[in-house]
């Protein structure tokens, strides 16, 4: 079987990994919080409305950001491509941020899979140890363990 033909497999994991971290958002917008609004960010709040603040001002068009949290008088001069891309995304699919974010986490997702089992195609030589080192990496185990890992010497 050759590099091309087993694709299949980074796609399966890919949509086990989108299920799997889909259940937070998941649970944050169907469970009831009285006098709360869920936002969609899981970890560091005040970080993530920082970057929606600059996703929201590229959605309403603009391609530099003003920084909102200094008084000082400046013009919109700040580049980040990530949240350019992600409020371009909204505006285009006429969506909100939040969902642009999970459109935009699920491509990542299916996107780095697809390019990070491509790459040990071409390092790892059986599909056994492939498949193995692809499963390790995505669920965050990182890459100290290959050293350490018999059969992976030369």
């Amino acid at each position: 079987m050759n590099r091309h033909q087993e694709f299949w497999f980074p796609a399966l994991c890919a949509a086990a990994l989108v299920l799997v971290t889909s259940i937070p958002y998941i649970l944050g917008e169907v469970l009831p919080f009285p006098g709360s609004h869920f936002n969609h960010a899981l970890t560091f709040d005040a970080d993530f409305n920082a970057y929606f603040a600059f996703t929201r001002q590229s959605a309403s068009g603009q391609w530099l950001f003003h920084n909102p949290f200094t008084s000082e008088p400046h013009a919109p001069v700040f580049f980040n491509l990530e949240w350019l891309a992600l409020g371009k995304l909204a505006r285009f699919l006429s969506v909100s941020l939040e969902a642009a974010l999970h459109i935009q986490r699920v491509l990542a997702i299916f996107l780095l899979s697809f390019a990070f089992y491509w790459l040990s195609s071409f390092l790892l030589t059986t599909v056994v140890i492939r498949r193995l080192v692809f499963v390790f990496a995505m669920l965050g185990g990182g890459f100290g363990w290959l050293p350490h890992t018999p059969g992976l010497q030369k």
